[in-house]
């Protein structure tokens, strides 16, 4: 039996939506799964950097797997190939299981979005005399509820759009923020003496003396001085 017809459907609804798929041009295997309405499955814009780095290295193309569903039904629908294909050990770009049952999901501020993933912020903690990064296990919801943060820009996080949002990463762009921080170069001046240094906090650290925890303060507290040394832009 179709898939379609299993799930019930109400004649009422609008049935703008569909499920597509997209396969590379080298391989012709599927690297994505989605559901749309309009022209969305041929669309390259709004699509994470896995799927950006696919499509710009190897080339796509597009197929409709399923046509003329209700919203719900096309969610439903997406949620299962997406399991089917993962369960065949094909690595798909979809940065979650699909099924989500939201079309904006700006509007919901996360609280329709249930998986939970590994944040780690980029700051040092001590855990049993060792130093290590904040790490929370939750959903997006719980981490905005209790650190206040933006859901606008945690949904740019998801879809890979954005490394980090106020310095909390998923644990699979970790490395990679911290390899950009570690060469971020600063600007620092001596108060009294008007002397500038330009570099790495690494860099300066040999310059200046100063400890590491000392100028990473100076770099995330605005007007922060140590030792004479503050941030300067």
């Amino acid at each position: 039996m179709d898939d379609r017809k299993k799930l019930g459907t109400d004649t009422l609804e609008d049935r703008k939506y569909y499920i597509y798929i997209h396969y590379r041009k080298d391989t012709s295997v599927c690297f994505y799964v989605g559901k749309g309405k309009g022209n969305r499955w041929r669309d390259t814009q709004s699509r994470n950097n896995h799927w950006n780095n696919i499509k710009r290295k190897h080339g796509f193309y597009a197929f409709k797997l399923l046509e003329n569903l209700t919203e719900q039904e096309a969610y439903q629908l997406e949620e299962k190939y997406i399991a089917a294909f993962k369960a065949l050990n094909i690595p798909l770009t979809n940065v979650d299981k699909g099924g989500s049952g939201r079309s904006n999901p700006g509007l919901t501020n996360g609280r329709a979005d249930k998986n939970v993933y590994d944040f780690y912020k980029l700051e040092w903690e001590m855990k049993n005399g060792v130093k290590c990064f904040i790490k929370e296990t939750c959903t997006v919801f719980e981490l905005r509820q209790k650190y206040g943060l933006p859901w606008q820009q945690f949904s740019k996080l998801l879809r890979g759009d954005v490394r980090s949002v106020n310095r909390w990463c998923l644990s699979k762009d970790t490395a990679l923020v911290l390899r950009k921080a570690v060469n971020k170069v600063y600007h620092f001046e001596n108060l009294i003496t008007s002397e500038k240094f330009k570099g790495t906090i690494k860099e300066f650290e040999l310059f200046s003396g100063l400890s590491r925890f000392v100028i990473h303060k100076l770099v995330k507290k605005q007007g922060h001085v140590s030792q004479n040394w503050a941030q300067c832009h």
